[in-house]
């Protein structure tokens, strides 16, 4: 959100800034002919002195020459030149230096600074008996040079200079207004202008190549620089004015206008201020001569009249349920909590009837969300028929308010009246109501807890014989206890401390009389509850949404366990169970796949047991699914198979390769015919289905003998070892095939004895 202002600033501010920028403008586009003009101007100065230029430098070479002529007409000058320090050129007026014909300085006047030695390259130039001409930049100067080498003295190289400076340029500086830069490549060497403090001036594009210059430094070039202050001060005062004179008037223009708008405006924001503060206000009175505010000022007074509804209806919403009309959970706790006073005012006890459907997702995934809400809706005009009062609460729930204590007969009629009264006539709905009762003051003293506890009821009813429940004492401590252990249940998949593990059950193969494949089964050694049941905690985590992560978690288990038989040579089987719930996952292949990969497992080793109950319940889509998983390798086993009513033609289609005979079925198979029956009855049908048959439940020598005779090919039970943790199955197996257990007595080849 950015920065609040006023009005005035509002106002003021962008005019302002509109007429600095006009102005801005305006000066842009009329300094353009100025600066096209003095540009040109610019450019003609550059290019006459660049036409100069080369007159001043061959000037001061032919200076350079005449110098260097008249030395030889000196008295003694030969005679000065062959010495080692001729003092005959401390009195001319450039710098002078002799070198020997190694290059090697012999001798220098005192305005000599920096300037080079001479290499035998340049030497060999010089020897050839011609004047030379150079240009040479050392300590930020600039010098011309004339080398001369002397026949009568050949050992001898005389060198005459001046440096480039104000003094040789400054005819030529002060007719043109410019300055000249010496670069070497992109690098100014050094700047000669008439004003020192003046900055260095832009290039104009016109140079001169001072050259040659001798070997070992780049080529000097003499560009033309503009003077940094070309343009004229005048024209800097006159922009200047126009920049702040233009936006000053334009904020004293916006200020009046901005007062005229701002005044009636904070004269309506104070009124409905007012008015949000709940003080009474009949009409906005606003005085202005603006079209625009007056129609605000209007626009206001149809607001307040909305508003004054709008209040009204929220007030609605806040209370009532929308789409059945019912009330809601909030204006239910204003109620209850008025009957608890009144209960206690006038001893008049009262209960809670909580009402929900079942089947109500059935019924909208079949005949859409239309049907389904109407439903509800007609329970609501039913209820009120009834003169009840009823409220929407618990995730779709509905409770009604009755006087007098709990009547559980006239729960469970209000119940079958609303599965006929749903108003529905075009299809044939039955619904499916469970109900729950909660009484005041036998089952709680305020309405918080009666809710509360209505909802554990009704939890309850969905479970419970003709779906009716009444609240027990003591069922929200085990509702919470059960919560407590859903959470603890979480943390224990990430504790290794919690007690969450899994044991193993060996399988033996009847035929071959070794271990080969395991069960995993998971257990819960709980820190302080002890053991606790799967049967009782799986239901938990299935309820609470944690059986996704379970599964997930007894897969890493198995797989981890798997890979650490593996490196000490054991080669098992191991087969997990998993519920529809699992197998619909979308993920859930993939999660077995990766973790079997992560371990560098092959598919075999891997089954997955599927109870015959869940696969009945939708036999279609089951097909479907496990169908994917046998084309990914894995072992696909029936469980607690003769439990579930399955068809022959349904055995037939499913994509399994193994059923195991429910362990009631087998328990007393040695004195029990009638399970013997159903046993050898399931034995034949595996084998003429091609499908591999495992015994579970096994507690007895007799048994497994029957079941060897009988073609079983896998048996498992307490009789041949209870599940173990992992890390015991290794020792068990050595005991257990070198004969120290007692299946090792009764193998299938000692059966039929």
């Amino acid at each position: 959100m950015g920065q609040v202002v006023n009005l005035r600033q509002r106002i003021s501010t962008p005019l302002t800034a509109t007429a600095f920028l006009t102005a801005l403008a305006m000066l842009l586009v009329c300094s353009m002919p100025f600066y096209a003009e003095t540009k040109r101007q610019l450019q003609q100065r550059a290019e006459g002195a660049v036409a100069e230029l080369p007159i001043v430098l061959r000037r001061s070479a032919g200076q350079l020459h005449a110098a260097m002529s008249e030395l030889p007409q000196a008295p003694g000058f030969r005679q000065q030149l062959r010495g080692a320090a001729p003092l005959l050129l401390e009195n001319i007026p450039f710098h002078a230096a002799l070198f020997s014909e190694t290059g090697a300085l012999l001798w220098q006047s005192s305005e000599w600074q920096g300037l080079p030695l001479l290499s035998e390259q340049q030497l060999a130039t010089l020897l050839s008996g011609a004047d030379v001409v150079g240009y040479w930049h050392a300590n930020g100067r600039v010098y011309q040079l004339l080398f001369r080498h002397w026949p009568e003295a050949s050992e001898r190289i005389l060198v005459l200079g001046r440096a480039l400076d104000l003094p040789l340029l400054s005819g030529l500086l002060t007719a043109s207004g410019l300055q000249f830069g010496v670069f070497s490549a992109e690098h100014l060497v050094v700047r000669i202008s008439p004003d020192d403090e003046a900055g260095v001036g832009r290039r104009v594009g016109q140079h001169y190549l001072l050259s040659p210059t001798l070997a070992g430094q780049p080529p000097l070039r003499l560009e033309i620089l503009s003077s940094s202050g070309w343009l004229p001060t005048y024209w800097w005062l006159m922009c200047l004015g126009v920049l702040l004179l233009a936006p000053l008037s334009a904020w004293w223009v916006a200020q009046r206008h901005a007062n005229a708008l701002a005044k009636p405006l904070a004269v309506l924001t104070k009124q409905l201020q007012a008015y949000g503060e709940g003080q009474p206000i009949d009409s906005l009175a606003v005085r202005s001569n603006t079209e625009e505010i007056l129609g605000l000022s209007y626009a206001f007074d149809s607001m307040l009249g909305l508003l004054r509804r709008r209040e009204e209806n929220l007030r609605y919403r806040a209370t009532h349920d929308l789409l059945t009309g019912m009330k809601n959970q909030n204006e239910l706790l204003r109620i209850v909590s008025q009957r608890i006073s009144e209960a206690r005012a006038f001893d008049r006890p009262f209960h809670l009837v909580g009402i929900n459907i079942n089947n109500f997702r059935e019924i909208n995934d079949v005949f859409g969300p239309d049907i389904a809400d109407a439903c509800l809706v007609n329970i609501g005009a039913y209820l009120e028929r009834e003169n009840l009062v009823a409220a929407r609460f618990y995730r779709g729930g509905i409770a009604v308010v009755k006087e007098g204590v709990a009547d559980d007969v006239a729960a469970v009629v209000l119940a079958m009246q609303l599965s006929r009264h749903h108003g529905i006539s075009k299809f044939d709905i039955e619904l499916n109501v469970c109900t729950g009762i909660v009484g005041f003051p036998s089952d709680a003293d305020n309405a918080e807890t009666l809710l509360r506890r209505l909802e554990i009821t009704l939890d309850s009813a969905r479970r419970a014989p003709y779906n009716f429940h009444r609240y027990k004492p003591g069922q929200e401590e085990d509702y919470v206890k059960r919560l407590s252990l859903v959470e603890q249940l979480r943390v224990a998949m990430i504790d290794w401390h919690a007690g969450l593990q899994m044991f193993y059950q060996p399988k033996l193969n009847l035929g071959s009389g070794r271990i080969e494949r395991m069960e995993a089964l998971i257990r819960w050694q709980h820190p302080q509850h002890g053991s606790i049941s799967p049967d009782h905690f799986i239901p938990l985590a299935e309820q609470a949404g944690l059986i996704g992560a379970l599964s997930n978690w007894v897969i890493a288990q198995v797989c981890a366990q798997l890979a650490l038989w593996r490196e000490h040579g054991l080669d098992l089987q191991v087969a997990v169970n998993l519920s529809v719930q699992d197998i619909v996952r979308p993920d859930m292949l993939d999660v077995i796949e990766t973790q079997r990969k992560k371990y560098d497992l092959p598919a075999s080793v891997l089954a997955f047991e599927i109870t015959e109950t869940e696969l009945m319940e939708n036999p279609g889509e089951a097909m479907r699914l496990l169908n994917k998983f046998r084309a990914a390798g894995y072992g696909l086993a029936i469980d607690d198979f003769g439990t579930g009513y399955s068809s022959l033609s349904q055995v037939k289609n499913m994509p399994v390769n193994e059923i195991k005979i429910d362990r009631d079925f087998v328990r007393q198979l040695r004195v029990d015919e009638d399970d013997q029956k159903i046993v050898r009855t399931t034995l034949a049908l595996a084998d003429y289905f091609d499908l591999e048959a495992v015994a579970e439940g096994v507690e007895d020598a007799a048994s497994l003998h029957m079941l060897s005779e009988w073609g079983c090919q896998w048996a498992q039970g307490y009789y041949i070892s209870p599940p173990m943790p992992g890390v015991d199955v290794r020792q068990w197996l050595e005991s257990f095939h070198e004969g120290d257990t007692v299946p090792l007595g009764i193998m299938p080849g000692e059966a039929s004895n």
